[in-house]
């Protein structure tokens, strides 16, 4: 029985599948040779297309448009309809060009109810492809782009299985301007990283759905009423999300495990504005979120650099939702404004460590409220209502009202992360104020304990580690007084979470501290065991950031050793203790405390390692303090060099001290006297191990680096660039600088393939933490290597990029003008035109600001290049197509304004090639207006030019347009006069060009002798035939050959072409001149070489032959032959 069930459920399956599912075994392939399709041809090669009745194209099988050994075309024209098939594709391994109207769109639609496969492109490369005003619906897959560069724009596609577009397998290309409705995804991308931008997206599952590392831009794009999330983010995304709406979306943004920078962003409604969980370590910068129901950003096992954030409740509502919600993560939060929150603006849940600095949060509920014991958040200048602060810690609740009440006393993470920019010669490095932090001076490092008694044990018991080597530099202007900012997120790099909750203080062991506390109360213990205890709970407490209690700790023992501090043991114990004191006092930021203590410390005769720690505190306090102090600063720096330690710290800290030495001589700008001070610190650097110097490593060489660069000594700038990258592992910054140093170099070397390639990876490594104006900066550089290096279409991608990023930079008038003349050499008019005028708009107000006479002239150059250059887009843009008058006036308008930009430049050859360019367009577009007059006085002003430059072209030029206006007024004097001075200059005297202007210099004779007097007739006739006769020698001497390409006259004018052409013309005239001669035998002959010439072309010279040659035969009495001869030559035009 199971058996025979079984058969028939299979049975039942593979019918249903048969009758249900047409997914054809077959297809059609076209040939894969460069042929162009057409829905038409298609229909003739195949019998599996067809065109119904309704005037719809049936496509029954898989269509393939395949590349072979050239990519073939299909191209749709506007408002087809294609209707396929249940299951049936339309592959591309060539070129689609489904291009509709906005009022006449192409359509792709399926046959039946069930969908059709959709349109695949597979491996087609090349951007060629593009879909643009067509509708797709009722598909499997809309559109797929697997290994492709394909342009999707101002399409609506709607009713997909599964996802509307689809990028795979580094694909490429735009995805602009649809619309997007009724499917799974709206758009989805797994190692790709097309432009994703204005497109609207309604009622999906999934909005965007990004999957890889890739960095895809996604901007401007209008989401709503998705009903799981409307942007997803996963695997290592990179994304860029910026100035996106999303409304009433389940999720705004869900970031899983993925590195983002989302920013200026609008999402509405939702559960979550934006999601992190599962290692999610985004930049959330400048968004605004509202009526969230659980948290405008919620933060899960993820950290993120949360910053000038808006999250708003609307008051009327009863909103359950919290501002920022994090659990078992440590973002760093600053600057944000939460609004009208009712619960809670921040909540910190489960073993949660943020950093909350600067917020404004109002509304009826807490500030921050802490929910769980392992919470430890940071706070401090925060603006918050009543009650401020709820929490489970108590210790947390001490630091917050001494953070909330007064921010001066409570500073608990100083540090601030570093990037030193040192991106080209002449730019000073960004020097920021940083004090040492719990990051660089781990209490473990630096604390010394006590031994069995006091004196001994608070003297000799040390726990070593990387202290002191990992204490940073001042980072602020401190010789302009500047109080060194505690929290500054620099433009050019950003805190990563990792590193602020790695910086984050530890919290101390409440079971040490309440056996320490025991011992110190215990009315049984020695006063040295209480003390012991005292400095022990005081090093506890410095190491949880409890800078206050271990302040009052130390105080209390130096208060009580006071007066004991002549005996040597006490001295030596009592030296370490105002040591620990004076770090306090160093990490709160207090330093002049700071340095009476750490002098305290050294006046005790302290041990050496005491001693050489104290002094490098005294050091970093005089360097943050106002500028009266810099010059102690480098004093007790340089005494610390005196030291020869042999453990590694020492050894760290004489390090340390070489490397600030070195920066103060680069404040100071003697980049001569830092080098040999940067390279000692690297030296002791190298002597560390690995763990202990890679960071203060890096910076040292890229500061050496930057040294070399501004001394100008390129050579030991590139090796120690290239020194940096090979060492800068995993920091980004470092070696986006290094690289775009090196490239630097290169370009300055003209090595523009090693420069391309430095810039390219610069902009890796900067895509992350640099701010979009510097990113702009290398892409503008890049595009000049790759400019150099004649890839031209890349350098205008590169270009644009800049000035998407940085549209006001300096550069941009330069990076405009290129971009129109790449785009002009295409023949790409119309971008041509969009880039030269924002060039010479660019260049227009960089003129007000400039000073120096030598990039006056410059930019004043390129005006005039530029406005030349916009005229001929203009001129050039469908020059074959008549246009109306007002289209040619602006045209003229803009050879004029070119012509009047050139006037003011000090390069006179420039000059004059500019004006000559600029009056022979003018002359142009006045005869394409009729006004031969204004035609004739440009070409006159052109020859003139011309022939004080010995320019023969552009006198050539003037020449023809002087000969247009004979063929109106019939003063071929002009003409003539002007084609005798070209030929007496033109260089190439055997040229095709040089004897076509032979031609026309004998007719302008022909014409001037038919009108001239008895006596100069004969002269100009003679002149005429000479001309003509040289022509046809050189044509007689079989070096041009009849199918050669033709060679345009001029530009605007009607075309000659060699030989045949031009030959036939000269027979013709020649002819005419000797008839006019009375030369009747020369004549004859030439024309009826004319007639035979002409006969199989029906021409007009053949037929204006006839008749002056049957007068020349009856002036002869020629009757018998003519009667004979006639025949022949009129029966071709019969």
């Amino acid at each position: 029985m199971k058996r025979v069930f079984l058969h028939y459920f299979c049975f039942t399956v593979i019918a249903y599948i048969f009758c249900n599912i047409t997914i054809p075994l077959w297809g059609f392939v076209s040939a894969g040779d460069g042929t162009r399709y057409t829905l038409e041809t298609l229909d003739a090669v195949t019998e599996d297309v067809e065109r119904a009745d309704d005037g719809s194209y049936l496509i029954h099988i898989d269509v393939t448009i395949a590349n072979r050994t050239s990519p073939d075309v299909l191209k749709i024209a506007p408002g087809a309809v294609l209707r396929f098939a249940p299951g049936v594709e339309l592959r591309v391994k060539g070129v689609l060009i489904s291009s509709g109207k906005k009022n006449n769109p192409i359509q792709f639609t399926s046959q039946k109810l069930k969908r059709w496969g959709g349109i695949v492109f597979d491996d087609a490369q090349g951007g060629n492809s593009i879909i643009k005003y067509s509708w797709v619906e009722k598909a499997r897959n809309g559109i797929l782009a697997d290994s492709s560069d394909v342009t999707v724009v101002h399409n609506e596609i709607r009713q997909m299985t599964s996802a509307a577009i689809s990028f795979w397998n580094s694909s490429a290309g735009s995805v602009v301007g649809n619309t997007i409705s009724e499917a799974n995804i709206g758009i989805y991308c797994k190692e790709s990283n097309p432009k994703i931008e204005d497109n609207e997206l309604n009622s999906l599952n999934v909005g965007i759905f990004i999957k890889d590392s890739f960095p895809a831009s996604i901007k401007g794009n209008v989401i709503q009423k998705s009903r799981n999330a409307a942007i997803i983010l996963t695997e290592g995304s990179k994304s860029t999300l910026e100035s996106n709406r999303l409304i009433d979306n389940r999720l705004g943004v869900s970031c899983n495990g993925s590195d983002p920078m989302i920013k200026g962003n609008s999402i509405a409604g939702g559960e979550y504005g934006i999601r992190l969980e599962n290692d999610a370590y985004p930049i959330i910068v400048e968004n605004t979120i509202s009526d969230s129901s659980k948290a405008g950003i919620g933060i899960f096992q993820s950290s993120a650099s949360i910053e000038n954030n808006t999250i708003t409740f609307k008051p009327a509502n009863v909103a359950v939702g919290y501002g920022i919600y994090c659990e078992e993560s440590s973002p760093r939060i600053a600057r944000n404004k939460i609004l009208n929150s009712k619960r809670a603006g921040i909540v910190v849940g489960l073993r949660s460590n943020p950093i909350i600095r600067y917020n404004t949060i109002t509304g009826q509920g807490y500030g921050v409220l802490s929910n769980h014991k392992t919470a430890h958040p940071i706070l401090s200048d925060n603006i918050m209502p009543n009650p401020n602060v709820a929490n489970l810690n108590s210790e947390f609740k001490e630091q917050s009202r001494i953070s909330l009440n007064n921010p001066d006393e409570f500073t608990q993470s100083k540090s601030i992360a570093k990037h030193r920019q040192t991106p080209s010669e002449g730019q000073k490095p960004e020097v920021m104020k940083k004090k040492v932090s719990e990051s660089s001076l781990p209490a473990d490092a630096v604390h010394q304990a006590s031994t069995s008694s006091f004196a001994e044990r608070i003297q000799t018991k040390s726990e070593n580690s990387s202290a002191c080597a990992k204490i940073e530099s001042p980072k602020a202007d401190i010789s302009k007084g500047e109080k060194p900012p505690i929290e500054e997120r620099k433009a050019r790099k950003t805190i990563s979470v990792s590193e602020e909750r790695a910086k984050a203080p530890k919290r101390a062991p409440k079971g040490k501290i309440r056996q320490l506390e025991g011992v110190i109360k215990n009315p049984n213990s020695t006063p040295n065991e209480r003390i012991e205890a005292q400095f022990e709970l005081g090093r506890l407490y410095f190491k949880a950031g409890n800078y206050h209690k271990a302040l009052a700790l130390y105080s209390a023992i130096i208060k009580q050793f006071a007066a004991k501090k002549k005996r040597r043991k006490v001295k030596q114990g009592l030296a370490n203790v105002y040591y620990h004191r004076g770090l306090t006092y160093y990490q709160l930021g207090r330093y002049a405390k700071a340095i009476d203590d750490c002098k305290l410390s050294m006046e005790l005769n302290p041990a050496p390692d005491v001693q050489l720690r104290a002094q490098y505190i005294l050091a970093m306090s005089y360097l943050n303090i106002p500028d009266s102090r810099k010059q102690m600063a480098e004093q007790t720096f340089t005494a610390l060099l005196k030291f020869n330690p042999k453990d590694e710290e020492g050894q760290g800290i004489v390090a340390s001290a070489y490397l600030q030495l070195g920066r103060l001589a680069m404040r100071g700008e003697d980049y001569q006297g830092a080098v040999p001070k940067l390279r000692k610190a690297v030296e002791y650097l190298q002597q560390l191990p690995e763990e202990r110097n890679t960071s203060k490593m890096t910076e040292a060489i890229a500061e050496v680096a930057y040294c070399y660069l501004q001394l100008k000594d390129y050579p030991a700038a590139l090796d120690w660039y290239k020194r940096l990258v090979s060492t800068a592992e995993g920091e980004d910054n470092l070696l986006a600088t290094g690289h775009l140093a090196i490239g630097d170099i290169y370009a300055r070397d003209k090595r523009w393939a090693d420069a391309e390639e430095n810039y390219r990876i610069a902009i890796r490594y900067a895509e992350k933490n640099w701010d979009d104006k510097s990113r702009g900066d290398i892409y503008f550089k890049w595009g000049e290597s790759l400019l150099a290096s004649e890839k031209q279409k890349q350098a205008r991608d590169a270009y644009k990029e800049a000035l998407k990023l940085n549209p006001n930079a300096r550069w941009g008038a330069d990076a405009s003008y290129n971009i129109g003349e790449i785009s002009f050499g295409k023949r790409d008019y119309k971008n041509a035109i969009t880039a030269y005028q924002r060039a010479i708009k660019g260049y227009e107000s960089a003129l007000d600001n400039l000073t120096d006479d030598e990039l006056i002239e410059r930019a004043k150059t390129r005006i005039a290049l530029a406005k030349l250059q916009l005229a001929e887009a203009y001129a050039d843009e469908d020059y074959n197509t008549p246009r109306p008058d007002e289209e040619y006036r602006r045209i003229l308008q803009a050879y004029q304004d070119a012509r009047r930009a050139s006037a003011s430049l000090a390069d006179e050859k420039l000059r004059r090639a500019i004006e000559k360019d600029a009056l022979y367009g003018e002359a142009v577009f006045w005869q394409k207006l009729g006004d031969r007059e204004k035609s004739v006085e440009a070409a006159s002003q052109l020859a003139k030019i011309a022939t004080i430059t010995d320019d023969a072209s552009a006198l050539s030029q003037a020449a023809d347009i002087l000969f247009e206006a004979a063929n109106s007024d019939g003063d071929y004097q002009k003409a003539a006069e002007v084609y005798e001075r070209t030929l007496k200059i033109w260089q190439k005297a055997t040229d095709e060009e040089y004897f076509r202007l032979m031609a026309r210099l004998g007719f302008c004779y022909l014409r001037m002798g038919e009108n001239a007097t008895a006596e100069a007739k004969d002269e100009l006739l003679r002149k005429s035939v000479g001309n003509y006769d040289a022509v046809l020698a050189k044509a007689e001497s079989g070096e041009w050959k009849d199918g050669r390409p033709a060679l345009e006259r001029s530009e605007g004018m009607e075309g000659w072409k060699f030989p045949a052409e031009l030959l036939d013309n000269v027979r013709y005239h020649k002819a005419v001149v000797h008839k006019l001669l009375g030369e009747y035998d020369a004549a004859a002959a030439l024309f009826e070489a004319v007639v035979n010439a002409q006969a199989n072309t029906s021409a007009d010279l053949g037929k204006a032959s006839l008749l002056p040659l049957a007068e020349i035969y009856e002036s002869f009495i020629m009757f018998v032959f003519w009667k004979w001869h006639a025949p022949k030559l009129f029966f071709p035009y019969a």
